[in-house]
């Protein structure tokens, strides 16, 4: 069954930690998994008030708690039966800098679903960097979209294709702007920096066929 507990980011709310705990025994939980650091704490207080096994996660490069909030998370991580990371980053940061077990840290990278009859789609007339993820600061797509001078110089006719959402679409379809001039296409079929938005599984593997 899927259940939804709205989460306070700032605070542990008691009133949802006896509500996750509740949902957990009714289900008859076996093992909690938690995402996103706000979601680790709920999980920790709720699983070891049920003595069960617990797998925290690391969904970033590192923690971004503070202050108080920091120093509990990382001691959850420390007394956590398991911990699952995306990122061989995210894995050296809890090993070196939170003090993590080594062998209580498992690398899980993010997959993309692969149909059962992929999309016949015509060949790339160059080489195509994609990225995938939110359009924030963090991920600096603004980086790759200022490198693609550089890459088409070394590989004439390369491309660029985003696909994502975020708070930094405008800023970054201003870049993209620019580097149309940077460039000097004079096509706009061979668009070196397309930005696909958000999409679903189906695109998203349609994207990666291509």
């Amino acid at each position: 069954p899927v259940r939804t507990l709205w989460l306070r980011d700032r605070a542990l709310d008691l009133d949802r930690v006896r509500a996750l705990i509740a949902c957990l025994k009714r289900d008859g939980t076996g093992i909690v998994h938690a995402m996103l650091e706000a979601s680790n704490v709920y999980a920790f207080v709720a699983a070891r008030a049920l003595h069960l096994p617990l797998a925290l996660s690391l969904r970033n490069n590192r923690l971004t708690f503070t202050g108080a909030r920091l120093s509990a998370l990382r001691w959850m991580y420390r007394h956590a039966d398991a911990v699952t990371v995306n990122s061989q980053a995210g894995r050296e940061h809890l090993v070196h800098d939170v003090r993590v077990a080594t062998d209580r840290v498992h690398l899980v990278p993010n997959i993309v679903p692969i149909p059962d009859s992929p999309p016949q789609l015509d060949p790339a007339p160059g080489p195509v960097v994609g990225c995938i993820g939110r359009l924030t600061d963090q991920k600096r797509f603004h980086a790759v979209i200022e490198a693609m001078p550089a890459v088409r110089a070394a590989f004439p006719g390369a491309r660029l294709e985003i696909v994502g959402e975020g708070p930094l679409r405008t800023d970054l379809e201003k870049i993209q702007a620019a580097g149309r001039r940077l460039l000097g296409l004079i096509n706009d079929l061979l668009d070196p920096a397309r930005m696909e938005g958000a999409v679903d599984g189906a695109q998203l593997s349609e994207f990666g066929a291509r």
